[in-house]
């Protein structure tokens, strides 16, 4: 089983000075999670997750989801980019677009490894769903009409609620057909460098954050819903 590729590596962590230390209890990481709990608790109750939970999940829908949610690591390279773009290549010192570059990255990176494994040529492998096509292009949008910051805020829900879902179903890993992923996923070190790093750099209106966040935990559902469906026949 694979889990997107980690960015928050000991030595960019170190390299960069930042924290992966849970963020504080008043901190938009926080405020905007909680705001949003009962999207998370749907996402908590859908039929993937709970097969997951159960271990019943049909192996051929597991494998289904995880190549179709690969689009969203191959497009979001695309968002990342425009957003790098904005930013001036002569300023070396720009935190925001060195967390960017790092993210895309590894991305990059995890692609070339995904395409391997699973046997695929790349993204004109993948039939994504079109929720999952709308998803990747909100963060397009970001990219492309706000300020860069703001993609850090798009993406945040991703990493924090994959990680918060692990953490729910850590008790359910004993004799689990998906405990590797269920480990994998209980993994809080990027979702916490990017809270901590938004309390660093508050460089966003916040009431518009919020409503860019809540489309990205929105769509995050609206996936794992459809990979719910995934395997049901279809007469």
């Amino acid at each position: 089983m694979l889990s997107r590729s980690p960015f928050a590596t000991p030595k960019f962590v170190l390299q960069k000075g930042l924290c992966i230390e849970k963020p504080p209890a008043n901190s938009f990481f926080n405020r905007a999670f909680n705001a949003h709990l009962d999207i998370a608790e749907k996402t908590y109750n859908t039929q993937f997750i709970t097969g997951i939970k159960n271990g019943n999940l049909p192996p051929f829908a597991y494998g289904a989801f995880t190549v179709a949610d690969s689009y969203y690591t191959y497009r979001s390279i695309d968002a990342l980019s425009i957003a790098i773009n904005k930013l001036a290549s002569a300023d070396k010192s720009n935190p925001v677009r060195d967390l960017l570059i790092e993210i895309r990255s590894r991305y990059v990176a995890f692609n070339k490894f995904f395409a391997k494994v699973w046997r695929i040529k790349g993204l004109e492998s993948i039939n994504p769903t079109q929720k999952l096509i709308d998803y990747v292009n909100h963060y397009v949008a970001v990219a492309k009409n706000e300020q860069p910051i703001y993609l850090l805020v798009a993406v945040l829900p991703c990493y924090h609620l994959w990680f918060w879902l692990g953490d729910r179903l850590k008790a359910y890993t004993k004799n689990n057909l998906y405990e590797e992923w269920i480990t994998l996923t209980n993994n809080p070190d990027e979702a916490y460098l990017i809270g901590n790093f938004l309390e660093e750099y508050p460089q966003y209106d916040e009431k518009h954050a919020l409503i860019i966040y809540k489309t990205s935990m929105s769509f995050e559902l609206a996936n794992f819903l459809d990979g719910g469906r995934f395997g049901v026949y279809e007469k």
